[in-house]
């Protein structure tokens, strides 16, 4: 058998690195939440269809066809009780979140749009801390978190630590 090039070394290197090889218990557990994150989405999906449908029906119903809210409204109403709910904050009265929480979600959501569908987006606009609220020693908290983890995301992508100037 030949010999491998060395560039496949390094890249068995790197995929073991950041790919760890799971035991058979690990694989188990990693298979029933794989399952159930796709029963859940599908259940989602399904409702939204459901709800979409049932509204349609019934403002067909009182002649109002043209009232008819898109599947999207009610996706964007799941997004944000979601959004609450991992946020720590009351879905109904949006009190008690954490905003560190909600800014990390946040920057998630940037970075998958950046990274998966080339958007030209920036997680921190010109000008802003990149927090919707809170004060400059925040923001510098903020900027210690990231420098003690590294300054990476959760994809592994550098993040900076510079905070912008008003």
């Amino acid at each position: 058998m030949a010999a491998q090039p060395d560039t496949f070394k390094d890249t068995e290197l790197v995929v073991t690195e950041n790919c760890p090889v799971l035991t058979p218990a690990e694989r188990q557990i990693a298979d029933v939440i794989k399952r159930t994150d796709r029963t859940l989405a599908s259940a989602v999906s399904l409702a939204l269809e459901e709800a979409a449908k049932q509204v349609a029906e019934d403002m067909r119903a009182i002649g109002q066809d043209d009232a008819t809210p898109v599947l999207q409204y009610f996706a964007s109403v799941v997004h944000q009780r979601m959004y609450c709910l991992m946020c720590g904050a009351d879905p109904d009265t949006f009190e008690g979140g954490n905003p560190d929480i909600a800014h990390h979600v946040i920057r998630n959501s940037q970075n998958i749009a950046k990274h998966y569908w080339s958007s030209d987006i920036e997680p921190y606009p010109p000008g802003s801390s990149g927090l919707s609220r809170g004060s400059p020693a925040q923001a510098v908290q903020g900027a210690r978190v990231l420098d003690e983890q590294g300054g990476n995301d959760e994809r592994g992508d550098k993040l900076s630590t510079e905070l912008p100037t008003e």
